[in-house]
């Protein structure tokens, strides 16, 4: 009888611990982005080319190579991934591209070795529907920029060189990982053309 009780015991408690970590799928209506995230990557394209100028008068042209989205929505035990809608813009610097990601990967037993390579990322965001929270991040030659507050719209008209914006947005607080100390102070982002 003990015995009996016993594995009925583990099998209330499995069931209760099981259950705490399961989660069910979200409808599609809940993975729709705030405005504000929108219009931070609304204006960008695949095949668009962005000029970046440095206060040293450097010049460096860019192309975007994909605006992308990934969907998580199932339901999930402990191990399934969280439920997130995941948004991202990569680029490559052309002619030569200094800032694509490569690493090479070893096959089992170390017999195969595969070079790898991405584009930069220039912008993510995901959202995650089970707190409702957005978090996004820039990551643009070496400095990047995680945050969950957006930044806001600047409806002035800003004179950088040749170049006039009317809106745009201020991303700063950027962080260096390489501790350059010619590093990226503010990026001035518009949809502009």
């Amino acid at each position: 009888m003990a015995a009996i009780m016993r594995k009925l015991y583990l099998t209330i408690l499995t069931s209760i611990l099981l259950s705490s970590c399961l989660w069910d799928a979200y409808p599609e209506s809940d993975y729709v982005f705030s405005q504000g995230v929108k219009d931070l990557y609304i204006g960008y394209h695949a095949g668009d080319t962005m000029i970046f100028a440095d206060s040293a008068n450097n010049v460096d042209s860019f192309v975007i190579t994909g605006v992308d989205s990934v969907l998580e929505n199932q339901k999930g035990l402990m191990m399934s991934p969280r439920n997130s809608k995941y948004i991202y813009i990569t680029y490559q610097q052309i002619p030569t591209d200094y800032w694509k990601r490569n690493w090479i990967e070893m096959g089992p037993n170390n017999e195969k070795r595969t070079e790898r390579s991405a584009d930069g990322f220039l912008f993510s965001a995901v959202y995650y529907p089970d707190r409702k929270e957005t978090e996004y991040w820039y990551d643009f030659l070496g400095s990047y920029l995680m945050n969950s507050e957006l930044p806001k719209l600047q409806s002035d008209t800003l004179q950088l060189r040749n170049f006039k914006f009317t809106n745009y947005y201020i991303i700063e607080n950027l962080s260096r990982e390489s501790g350059n100390p010619d590093e990226i102070q503010k990026i001035y982002s518009t949809a502009e053309r």
